[in-house]
């Protein structure tokens, strides 16, 4: 603010001038008063004041413009204002307006909505760019401008560098764009917003210090504390010259301490419990605390204490750097694991590209041929679908969407036509699609098929950024390459490695045992092209990702060791530095009486999306922003307030003026002591001008010396109780790009849920499907017998998928029957062993019976015809033709309803009963070939068996696994021994030479026995143990939180327990799927507890170290999942017991029937029985599912309920109807019906919405908001009919009528044609010879009112004969304008404006030439009758013009007979060329003549007595000088030099003499241009690096004191001789008015 003096060194009162919001200036208001203005440096700025309609009978000529939220401009302010305007009510004659500086308030009305900076939502737009405070270069990633998008009309006019690369996260919704600014934004950068109501812009300086040299940014001054360099840059505010005391400006100063607000002892508390506990790990003294006593605090202490406390502080210093420098080392160690884990892989160039480079590609040539499984039933869906498919393998589907547009696609004769689009994800103007067509070829070639199946599969969008994949890289350089990734990408490889086998396991290659059977080669040779070329390959690549990441993952787990090495340093170092500790129980005791504590608490820090290492880097900058807050706080702060005079009208203080501005630096000195604060606020009133009231803020002392931040901020937003602070976010300068690195390196990857079924067993759900496999603690690696499970193959592999060893499902084979490969479901594998073996064809080389042998069982050879019944009796040799038969043949009649009918054939055949026992081989002393398999099996699962079980045992304390201690129970020995003794038996059985019989103990029967009654006794065993175990666990649990706190040996037992119940779930859960027992409520509850006991306020997050108070809703949590889980162990163990006494009882059942010879006969029975009860149990089974009233023949289905995901009703050739709600051949519709050729001509999609091609024929209902009827459709106040009875169309319609004839519509149409609309607004062209519009008729030549005739004073007229109203004005067809009565009048024709009075020509007005030219110009002349030209103004309620300026033709006003004659003023902005003198006179003695004269060889303009210039003076050349009379010399021209008082001045130099003295003595001739004391000023300049200075200074001369020699420049400067009274005075004359006015 800048208010200007008058030569009575009073203050103007500011003109406020009234605008519009474009700025666009109405004028000044007057009438004014009680004016007063408040300025705030963090707050809108403020005006008030009055306004009168009449003031001293003088009228405010802007009062009806006065409204609210028009501005007032201020110039003295130059700042514009918002307004509101209130009008007195008891005096409508006054209103009282106030105005707020109009920046803030309209940025107060634009609100910013769901705006994410850098957050967890912004990072993942597609097109995140980490935003900066301030980026001009790009606005998208720049605060600023996002933030002020709302507000477009603002522009951003300055920005502190130092502030432009700060980076933060906001989140922010609902908040107006001032308060985001100041609030918010400003508190978190530390900066100030100051606005330009006149630019509309916005500027934006630092509060904080820089260091120029080191860059470090903070709260500090004078010295940086990081470099200790003096070069720094201060924040917004100049320091100022002006002091204020008592003796000077303030009536009273006060200053006041701020005691309750001194804190010392801290606890430091993040955003949430994980940033809390890190806080551990970055002090030093291994707690959540900080302290900071200051040396007042000190004072009071025992000397003890101090010097304990001193010594503390030298150590922790001491220990500090080392406490760093292994925090350090712990960073660079999760570091080190986070690149190996996640973060490690080359860096890689990428292309430029564009939609329409990528289209380009997708050509003819590039697609064609795309294979599918047969073409002869592909529809243009499927072929599109795989067209599609291979497109995205083209094309980067990474950063494009590759569409087809679906109406340009066909199918026909194996070809593919179509269009597609491409859309940039994150770019919507990157776009292109094809103008012409595609075309595609479509096979069925097996080998395409799947090597493009297989190219899909690879082109995944989580490898897209390596090459390594291309089938040209050798095996060796892709095993390098795998080393430069880290262990998430090499997951990401090696399951898209899987996903290739899985491709060739479906396809049936990738087992390479080939049938080399004439009729399968030309088969046998593509799978085996397709095996060595694409499954060896890949199998082997697939081996090499495998190995790299047993590779990386040792590599990650010494970098974990690593780690753990590091924390124990710190743990170390954090005991050593334990204050407590330390100081001793007496002196800690002592110190705890100094402590004000507090919490230093900040919600910024958040651990949110972050790992081990950020975590610990987020914590370590919360404790850095503490020991800051701790320094602050711990001092006695001061506030000071003063109310003062006011400078600003002060003129001694007139050259400090400019000094007092808002954010500036001043002093004030209170009891001896002197504060520099900043000014933050003032108001005066102009009525009152001798005070101002005048706000400081606050001053807080730092670590590292004074800020007032905090301060500024709290006239911003007022902060909570205690001890005031700004809290600030953790940098987030990384955040950004580390949140992209990962989306990029992690890529798209399914997260992996493992499922641990023991302690070896391993089941693996992943986008693959399922995968079961053990790992094998000698080999540390997985077994190669493992299996695979996708959504249609099962798969079993013996050498980790190098083949395939069997596979159930959907597979693909050659039948060499049919002669071509087909697709079935079903099973393929070395060995298929069933009971009962059904169906139409068997297509194989050999059928064996299982009792097979030289003298028994049954064979046939299918190629061949050979074969062999009843152990050789029946047999044929086709090399030998013949048929061979031993033993007796018995024809006879057999009675079927004979109980002994099958003894009857036995006989007739001449078989007698062989003895064959269940649990026996078919000869008890020798075992088969085919029996060892079998042998063998069951062995390797007992066994296993074995295994769980002695761990179990050892897990319950059963067995200790201790050469049979007597604390073995004796169930568990039997066990042992009874597994030995079988496994002594088995090792005689021969199973390592699996190709020869071999004779065997037949005791090893009743050893089979003996082990399987004992496995049964130790599982009930185990079982009950358990069942005690989960008792007292249970009463541990409860226990625990009895008392509602949990101490750090509970949280360790709680953990105990938690890893105990894992164990045990693992372990039943096992048992119940072996024995077919339901777990599902046992499962919940595992499932309920484990997650509350490890989520982020379970046990596992809980400090292990200290007691943590539980509330009563976490105590009641506690029991209440705890007893749950213990409830259902209970059950489940109940349930294994039961069924194991089950077993037992059948184990011995069948240990009695194992003596009993099994009769085949019966056997077969028994199988036909079950056989039955499983069809009973089957249709049992439909009908639940189908409902009871089913009915199902062959040829149709009647039941009440139908389930399932897809019903297809087909009738041949005449089309079908399909029910799809899971999308299958249609994702579109859940509903269609299809016509013969395929194609939908009614659907229904997902949202309801309907599709139908076809007649509708209706005669009433609803369309969406249309009614039907017979005769019309309409809706509320809208319709058409193509009945007589209604209008043909009407709209408008507001009656009910629905278009009868006494419908009211605004707008209707009847059958006849006729038409009524009402606000008809109608283009184009309308044809009419005769009829009305309005009141006006229309014919064939004229549009008229009242009179068809040219000039009726009674009408209006326009047509042929021209243009009349009434008989006033006419135009006529010719041209001619008349205006006016019969006798005044004004004409218009021929180019001339023609006057008439009294029927008399008075004046012409015309074009004109200048006479003997053809110049042409614009003619006024006057006929005889006029006498003068007369230009004026009519004065508001005057009766009369006042005249001007006036042309003399013989009026000779006042006797004056000059032609032109002028009234008032006059200004020329021109030249005024006058041939002769120009007089300027006041009377007729008081003449000033103007004129030009030649002097000395040059012009002069002459201007005779005094000149008066009322504005600007300009003098275009060298000199401007002043003539003054001396006494001596005559008259002197001295050169001007403007200051605000008339100065003279001297410019000289000087040299300092031996002594050091230099004399200056004044010219004699300047002497006497100056006044008589001539008090003087003297400015001294030194040349070189030696200073000079006053010494003294006398009248006539003054002394420069330096050292010898030193040389140097002054200045001289005094009041000019005769302007003792002169300051910026103000230029008056006697009678101004009557002079200006004459």
């Amino acid at each position: 603010m800048k208010l200007d003096f008058n030569l009575n060194n009073e203050i103007d009162m500011p003109e406020l001038i009234l605008g519009k919001r474009n700025f666009h200036k109405l004028g000044s208001v007057t009438n004014i008063e009680n004016l007063s203005y408040e300025y705030n440096l963090m707050s809108a700025d403020k005006i008030d004041f009055a306004v009168h309609k009449f003031f001293h009978q003088k009228e405010c000529r802007l009062w009806e413009e006065l409204k609210d939220r028009r501005l007032i401009f201020v110039k003295e302010f130059n700042e514009w204002f918002e307004i509101s305007v209130k009008t007195d009510e008891t005096n409508e004659l006054k209103k009282t307006i106030t105005g707020t500086s109009l920046c803030e308030s309209e940025l107060s009305q634009a609100l910013i909505v769901e705006t994410e900076v850098n957050t967890e939502n912004d990072i993942a737009r597609p097109d995140y760019t980490p935003t900066v405070f301030y980026n001009p270069s790009v606005p998208s990633a720049s605060l600023l401008h996002r933030l002020l998008k709302k507000v477009p009309n603002y522009s951003i006019r300055y920005v502190a560098s130092n502030l432009w690369n700060i980076q933060r996260t906001f989140s922010i919704n609902g908040s107006s764009v001032y308060d985001t600014l100041m609030g918010e934004i400003a508190e978190e950068i530390g900066c100030l917003f100051l606005f330009n109501s006149v630019e509309r812009s916005i500027s934006v300086y630092d509060l904080k210090t820089t260091c120029n040299y080191c860059g470090y940014r903070s709260d500090f001054t004078d010295i940086c504390p990081i470099c200790n360099s003096t070069d720094l840059s201060t924040g917004y505010g100049r320091d100022t010259a002006i002091l204020i005391d008592s003796e000077n400006l303030t009536e009273t100063i006060s200053l006041e301490g701020k005691s309750s607000e001194v804190k010392n002892y801290f606890r430091i508390i993040g955003g949430d419990d994980t940033i809390t506990s890190y806080i551990r790990a970055c002090n030093p003294s291994g707690t959540n605390y900080i302290y900071a006593f200051s040396d007042e605090d000190k004072q009071d202490m025992s000397h003890e204490l101090q010097e304990k406390l001193n010594s503390y502080q030298k150590k922790y210093k001491e220990k500090k750097p080392l406490y760093n420098e292994i925090t350090k080392k712990l960073y660079n160690a999760i570091d080190e694991k986070l690149n190996l884990e996640s973060l490690m892989m080359p860096k890689t160039e990428h292309a430029k590209t564009s939609a329409q480079k990528e289209l380009s590609k997708l050509t003819s040539a590039a697609l064609s041929p795309v294979a599918v499984t047969d073409v002869s039933i592909a529809s243009v869906f499927t072929a599109g679908n795989a067209v599609l498919a291979m497109a995205k393998c083209i094309v980067n589907s990474t950063v494009y969407k590759v569409s087809l547009i679906d109406k340009s696609t066909s199918f026909e004769n194996q070809r593919w036509k179509g269009k597609f689009r491409l859309e940039n994800y994150s770019d919507e103007n990157d776009c292109a699609e094809n103008t012409a067509y595609i075309t595609v070829i479509i096979d069925d070639d097996y080998e395409r098929y799947v090597k493009q199946k297989i190219q899909k599969t690879i082109d995944r969008d989580d490898i897209y950024l390596t090459n390594i994949f291309d089938k040209d890289v050798s095996l060796n350089t892709f095993k390098a390459e795998l080393k430069k990734y880290c262990l998430n990408r090499l997951n990401s490889f090696e399951s898209a490695y899987q996903s290739v086998l899985e491709v060739l396991t479906e396809a049936q290659c990738s087992n390479h045992t080939l049938d080399n059977t004439s009729d399968n080669a030309s088969h046998n040779i593509l799978y085996q092209d397709i095996y060595d070329n694409l499954y060896l390959p890949s199998f082997h690549k697939l081996s090499a990702i495998q190995a790299e990441i047993k590779v990386r993952t040792a590599e990650i787990e010494a970098a974990e060791n690593k780690y753990n090495q590091f924390v124990k340093n710190q743990e170390e170092i954090q005991k050593e530095l334990n204050l407590e500790h330390y100081l001793g129980e007496t002196l800690w005791k002592e110190l705890r009486a100094f402590c004000r504590e507090d919490t230093y608490e900040n919600p910024n820090y958040i651990s949110d999306g972050l790992n081990d290492s950020q975590a610990l880097k987020k914590a370590e900058q919360l404790f850095s922003e503490a020991e800051k807050h701790a320094v602050k706080a711990s001092t006695l702060q001061f506030s000071l307030t003063a109310n003062m005079h006011n400078l600003l009208t002060i003129p001694e203080f007139k050259n400090l003026t400019n000094e007092f501005e808002g954010g500036n630096w001043i002093r004030v000195r209170v009891d001896n002591k002197l504060y520099r604060l900043r000014l933050i606020h003032y108001s005066i009133q102009f009525s009152e001008l001798q005070s101002i009231n005048v706000e400081f803020s606050d001053v807080t002392r730092t670590a590292n010396g004074l800020s007032d931040i905090n301060s500024l901020m709290s006239k911003i937003q007022s902060m909570s109780s205690g001890y005031p602070y700004t809290v600030h976010q953790a940098e987030q300068g990384e955040k950004g790009f580390t949140a992209i690195e990962q989306i990029k390196n992690d890529g798209l990857n399914t997260a992996l849920y493992q499922i641990s079924n023991s302690v070896h067993q391993e089941f693996k759900i992943d986008e693959h499907g399922f995968l079961g496999r053990q790992w094998d603690d000698i080999l540390s690696d997985y077994l190669p017998e493992q299996f695979k499970i996708n959504h249609n193959l099962l798969v079993y592999t013996d050498d980790c998928w190098q083949t395939a060893k069997a596979a159930l499902g959907k597979i693909t084979y050659y039948n060499p029957v049919l002669k071509t490969t087909v697709s079935n479901y079903g099973l393929i594998a070395d060995a298929v062993i069933s009971g009962i073996l059904m169906g139409n064809d068997i297509i194989g080389g050999n059928i064996y019976s299982e009792n097979y042998g030289r003298q028994s069982g049954t064979h046939m050879d299918l190629n061949t015809g050979d074969f062999s019944f009843a152990g050789g009796k029946l047999t044929y040799d086709s090399k030998k033709n013949a048929l061979n038969i031993t033993g007796k043949i018995t024809f006879e009649e057999i009675d079927y309803s004979d109980n002994n009918a099958m003894e009857h054939v036995k006989d007739s055949l001449g078989i007698t009963d062989v003895e064959n026992d269940i649990g026996e081989f078919n000869n008890a002393s020798v075992l088969t070939p085919f029996e060892k398999k079998t042998m063998s099996e069951n062995w390797r699962v007992i066994q296993e068996e074995y295994k769980k079980n002695i761990e179990l045992a050892e897990v319950f304390g059963l067995y200790t696994n201790n050469n049979n201690s007597s604390d073995d129970d004796q169930t568990v020995i039997d066990y042992i021994n009874f597994y030995h003794v079988l496994s002594g038996q088995i090792q005689k059985c021969g199973l390592n030479n699996p190709a020869v019989s071999t004779s065997i103990d037949t005791r090893i029967y009743s050893d089979i026995e003996n082990y399987h009654i004992a496995d049964i006794k130790l599982t009930n065993k185990i079982n009950e143990k358990a069942k005690e175990f989960s008792d007292e666990a249970y009463r541990i649990a409860m226990q625990a939180v009895s008392d509602g706190v949990l101490t750090p040996s509970e949280k360790r037992d709680l953990i105990n327990e938690i890893n105990s119940i894992k164990a045990a779930y693992a372990k039943y859960t096992a048992v119940c799927n072996a024995l077919n027992i339901s777990c599902t409520a046992y499962t919940a509850a595992y499932n309920t507890l484990i997650h509350h006991m490890t989520g982020s306020s379970g046990v596992y997050k809980l400090n292990v170290s200290c007691d943590t108070a539980l509330t009563s809703a976490q105590v009641e949590s506690f029991k209440k999942y705890f007893a749950d889980y213990y409830t259902e162990e209970a059950n489940i163990i109940e349930c294994i017991q039961e069924i194991t006494k089950n077993n037992i009882s059948k184990a011995q059942e069948a240990a009695d029937k194992a003596q009993e010879a099994a009769d085949k006969a019966q056997e077969t029975a028994d199988d036909a029985k079950r056989l039955a009860e499983n069809a009973n149990t089957l249709g049992g089974e439909l009908m639940k599912c189908l409902g009871y009233t089913t009915e199902i023949a062959k040829n149709y289905i009647i039941s009440p309920y139908i389930g399932g995901g897809y019903l297809n009703i087909t009738g041949g050739s005449y089309g079908s109807v399909i029910i799809d709600p899971l999308g299958i051949k249609n994702s579109t519709y859940i509903f269609g019906v299809y016509n013969s050729s395929n194609k939908m001509v009614m659907g229904v999609d997902t949202s309801g919405n309907g599709v139908f091609e076809g007649k509708v024929m209706a005669e009433s209902g609803k369309i969406g908001g249309w009614n039907l009827d017979a005769n019309r459709i309409y809706m509320a106040d809208t319709g058409i009919s193509s009945y007589g009875g209604y209008y043909a169309f009407w709209a408008g319609e507001s009656n009910g009528f629905h278009g009868t004839i006494n419908s009211n519509a605004k707008f209707r149409v009847g059958h006849d044609g006729h038409l009524v609309a009402e606000n008809a607004d109608i283009s184009g062209k309308i044809s009419a010879d005769d009829g009305k519009i309005g009141g006006w008729n229309l014919n064939s030549s004229s549009i008229y009112r009242n009179s068809s005739t040219f000039g009726a004073s009674n009408g209006m007229y326009f047509g042929t004969n021209g243009l009349s109203i009434g008989n006033y004005f006419k135009i006529s067809n010719s041209g001619t304008l008349t205006s006016g009565n019969s006798t005044n009048y004004v004409t218009l024709d021929e180019g001339a404006l023609r006057f008439y009075s009294d029927g008399k020509a008075t004046a012409k007005f015309s074009d004109a030439f200048w006479k003997g030219t053809t110049t042409y110009g614009t003619a006024v002349n006057l006929e005889d009758y006029a006498k003068f030209v007369s230009f004026g103004r009519k004065a508001a309620g005057a009766d009369s013009y006042t005249t001007n300026f006036l042309i003399n033709y013989g009026l000779n006003p006042n006797g004056r007979t000059e032609d032109v004659i002028t009234f008032g003023s006059f200004l020329s902005t021109g030249d005024i060329m006058v041939d002769g003198r120009l007089g300027l006179h006041h009377s007729s003695t008081n003449v000033v003549y103007v004129g030009s004269t030649f002097v000395d060889n040059d012009y002069y303009a002459v201007v005779v007595d005094n000149l008066y210039v009322k504005n600007n003076l300009y003098v275009n050349g060298a000199n401007k000088t002043r003539v003054v009379d001396t006494i001596n010399y005559g008259s002197v021209c001295m050169n001007a030099y403007e200051t605000t008082t008339p100065y003279f001045g001297d410019i000289g130099s000087g040299i300092c003499d031996k002594d050091g003295l230099c004399y200056i003595y004044l010219d004699e001739i300047f002497k006497e241009t100056i006044i008589e004391d001539y008090k003087y000023y003297i400015f001294l300049q030194s040349i070189g690096e030696n200073p000079v200075f006053l010494l003294e200074q006398n009248n006539d001369y003054f002394i420069v004191k330096g050292q010898k020699g030193q040389k140097f420049n002054f200045e001289i400067k005094c009041r000019q001789k005769g302007t003792e009274t002169s300051r910026m005075n103000q230029m008056t004359f006697e009678n101004k008015e009557d002079y200006l006015n004459d």
